[in-house]
């Protein structure tokens, strides 16, 4: 009796797994042969499963959204890059879908990251996501980017000091690290009023940015793998550190940081000051004191530390980008008439080296704004990742009232030319880019970051 309920088990799991290939098997068939978007091109493994661009992106040093070009050269304007998912190249579609007062709502399952849900990035619906920004969006007026200018001039000058003592002993500098110090600093200062003092870690090795970088090249699983990676971010919640610091450590170093964004979101807001009060305030603020006849109400303070979270990641990474490509690019060696005549500007604008130029001062300068805008554009905007729009209702200008419905599209902007030299000697500097980083080097006879 008791070998035949064992013959009968190991009978069920045969059974078991061939169940489970069929209904495999059958969504990969229906995906190919049946779904809304099945009639558009592209490559089927991808049209298949997701699993196409997760080999890419999980398993090489490649990334699948840079292959997109070359799928269009195959397949046209319009391809299929996951089972729901369609990509455009067409930047009318692009401004379409991402204009201001757009109506069509994010991927959310895209967007449920874990580690900053509550966010107002990580609400997909845009009639609620709108409230919430508007009551963060008095922090970043230019008038309050003026107010909070003196923070991040300060966090200027010691970064420019501490280049200065690379270039008088010649010692190579790291201005990837740099650039994000530096831009930490400014974002913790201008929005919290609470420097990060990254710029004051050896080397710009800072402690706390380093990790962050590697906790960074995680988050592409958890956008492949919501589900799972959500009951992960749940069950390391619960688990001590040092089970975290051994197997998780990735996970650690965002629980450390939301944490710090959560004290200080509490901090300020147990100040209770009001913007009128306050010659330099918060990006906070206005949530922490809203304007009850038109409707506003604070968000929980765990969604306001996420939305901490989203500006110190957001700000550090796109800041440091525009910086770090628009610094190399001034250094090449094959546009050095970039270089010269940016300083020319910067002399006559200030005269004085030993003082800092104010932001309205700035601004006047014609060649420094065209500088700055090419940098944002090849640093930031050119940034090859997904931002996926999710659209329920019938898209008829782009597809006629034959488009499928719940599917997901994303664009990316235009390409952009963008050549820079691994060497460039220029001014008494030499930059470098082993990897991913950048170096510069300066002669100790130079002695002078301004040259």
């Amino acid at each position: 009796m008791a070998y035949s309920h064992l013959a009968s088990f190991s009978f069920s799991i045969p059974t078991i797994v061939i169940i489970v290939l069929l209904v495999i098997i059958s969504k990969y068939i229906y995906r190919l042969t049946f779904h809304p978007l099945a009639r558009f091109p592209g490559p089927k493994l991808a049209a298949a499963s997701s699993l196409y661009g997760a080999s890419i992106d999980l398993l090489t040093s490649g990334s699948y959204v840079k292959e997109f070009p070359a799928l269009h050269e195959k397949y046209g304007p319009v391809i299929r890059v996951w089972p729901n998912h369609l990509h455009f190249r067409d930047i009318g579609v692009y401004d379409e879908i991402f204009k201001t007062g757009s109506k069509f709502d994010k991927d959310g399952e895209f967007y449920a990251n874990p580690a900053i849900a509550g966010a107002f990035s990580e609400d997909p619906h845009r009639k609620t996501a709108l409230p919430h920004r508007k009551l963060l969006a008095p922090g970043f007026t230019r008038e309050a980017v003026r107010r909070g200018e003196l923070r991040v001039a300060s966090r200027v000058e010691k970064f420019l000091e501490k280049l200065g003592g690379y270039a008088e002993t010649g010692r190579p500098v790291n201005l990837t690290k740099g650039t994000m110090c530096l831009a930490a600093d400014a974002v913790m200062d201008f929005a919290f009023q609470t420097p990060y003092n990254a710029l004051d870690a050896e080397d710009f090795q800072s402690d706390i940015l380093v990790p962050v970088v590697d906790f960074c090249k995680m988050l592409q699983w958890p956008m492949y793998f919501p589900r799972t990676f959500g009951a992960v971010f749940k069950i390391t919640n619960i688990l001590p550190s040092w089970v975290l610091e051994r197997w998780f450590k990735g996970i650690l170093t965002q629980q450390a940081y939301r944490q710090v964004c959560n004290t200080r979101v509490r901090s300020l807001y147990d100040q209770s000051r009001s913007p009128e009060e306050n010659q330099t305030p918060s990006v906070f603020d206005t949530a922490f004191n809203p304007n009850l006849e038109k409707g506003q109400s604070t968000p929980p303070l765990s969604a306001l530390g996420a939305d901490a979270f989203v500006f110190l990641l957001a700000g550090t990474d796109t800041t440091s980008k525009t910086l770090i490509t628009g610094i190399f690019a001034l250094l090449d060696a094959s546009e050095p008439h970039m270089l010269v005549r940016l300083k020319q500007e910067l002399r006559e604008a200030i005269p004085d080296r030993r003082t800092m130029a104010s932001w309205a001062t700035l601004e006047q300068l014609p060649y420094l704004r065209v500088c700055a805008s090419v940098s944002a554009l090849r640093g930031v905007s050119h940034a090859w990742c997904q931002t996926p729009e999710h659209h329920s209702a019938v898209m008829t200008f782009l597809q006629g009232p034959s488009s499928p419905p719940a599917s997901t599209s994303t664009t990316s902007p235009p390409p952009l030319s963008q050549t820079l030299t691994p060497s460039a000697p220029n001014a008494g500097w030499t930059t470098t880019r082993p990897w991913s980083e950048t170096y510069a080097v300066s002669p100790a006879a130079q002695g002078s970051v301004w040259g």
